[in-house]
């Protein structure tokens, strides 16, 4: 509470930006997600429906899922994983609390190890959002997953791969990193 204090008096004073898909400290932003999605805007205000609160499915869904809209839009879901101590190396299984995990959004590329990669047509936008809304089970998330994700062995795969690596080449021409897929589409029970 202090923090969201801190940052409401300061914000706009260091560098003006807003944290636009988290709502935080701009709870007010949050909406529901409109049953359709025609546009950036209304798929913008559908994540802040799913960032940033206390939920269960952030416990079910990978680490790192990278989305394109449209063919032409890059999105990273990203879960901050919750612990009851700093003590984790040895043994995190123990120290998690996976009710607490929390999903961040950011606009483009964040997490050079993807655990799932997504593509969506605006059609399919509000549903994707809609669905993982509704997740309180590894099942339903797997059932999500199943639907939505890019297997390794799909013939779409390798193209969206490649897709990536030259988005961010042309976006983050000196933060660019190259991704490591070493963990993708691996076992849901690691989560």
């Amino acid at each position: 509470r202090l923090a969201r204090e801190i940052v409401t008096l300061v914000r706009g004073r260091i560098d003006g930006s807003i944290d636009e898909l988290n709502n935080w400290p701009m709870d007010s932003m949050r909406k529901a997600i409109d049953p359709v999605i025609t546009n950036i805007e209304q798929w913008e205000a559908g994540i802040r429906a799913l960032t940033g609160i206390n939920a269960s499915y952030p416990g079910f869904m990978p680490n790192v899922i990278h989305i394109r809209l449209d063919k032409e839009h890059l999105y990273t879901f990203h879960v901050d994983r919750a612990h009851n101590n700093d003590k984790i190396i040895a043994r995190e299984p123990q120290a998690r609390i996976p009710a607490q995990d929390i999903l961040r959004a950011s606009r483009g590329y964040w997490g050079p190890f993807p655990h799932m990669f997504v593509d969506l047509s605006f059609s399919q936008a509000a549903s994707f959002l809609s669905k993982i809304k509704n997740v309180s089970s590894k099942e339903q998330w797997i059932a999500v997953a199943d639907e939505y994700k890019i297997p390794r062995h799909s013939e779409e795969f390798w193209p969206f791969f490649d897709w990536l690596h030259q988005w961010i080449s042309q976006n983050m021409k000196e933060e660019g990193a190259i991704i490591d897929i070493r963990n993708y589409d691996i076992s849901d029970d690691v989560y």
